[in-house]
Formats: C-alpha cells, sequence, structure tokens
C-alpha cells in the first residue's frame, strides 16, 4: 500500500471506530497474534485466574477448515512452535 493508502484506510477504520463509541483511535501499529502464543509467551497473565480447572474433561483439538493445508511445510512466526 502506498501512503495515501494507509492515511485513507487509518482515515475509514477511525470513522467507523468513532461512530461506534469506541475511545481509541487506530494507528496501523496492531499486531495480530493468535490467543494461544499468549498464553504460551505469558502464562503469568492467567495465574490465579482459573476458577475451574476442567478436572477430568475429556478435550479433543479439531483442527479442520480453519487451518491451511497442514500437511504442507510453513515456518512458524518467529519466537512461536511450528503447528
Amino acid at each position: 500500500m502506498n501512503r495515501a493508502a494507509i492515511v485513507a484506510f487509518n482515515s475509514k477504520v477511525n470513522a467507523i471506530l468513532k461512530e461506534a463509541g469506541h475511545p481509541y483511535e487506530y494507528k496501523g501499529t496492531s499486531e495480530i497474534t493468535h490467543f494461544l502464543w499468549v498464553l504460551d509467551d505469558h502464562p503469568e497473565l492467567f495465574e490465579g485466574k482459573v476458577t475451574d480447572a476442567l478436572q477430568g474433561t475429556k478435550i479433543a483439538a479439531y483442527y479442520g477448515c480453519a487451518t491451511p493445508c497442514i500437511w504442507l511445510p510453513h515456518p512458524a512466526p518467529a519466537g512461536h512452535h511450528a503447528p
């Protein structure tokens, strides 16, 4: 994207946020991440917050259509584990 397109995009996003009553301004500096990476990188954020440890609950992961081509090799983001 060129500079003018970025400015236009940010302005459009900020107009939508303002209309919705959001108190912050979008600056284009957000980093997209996955919640599991937050758990992996910062487990201390959740210490003492687990109220039901789900003891005895059987849980299975589902990697269905939300995971693109898991059989093809692809690099994990820096500092994170490959699937």
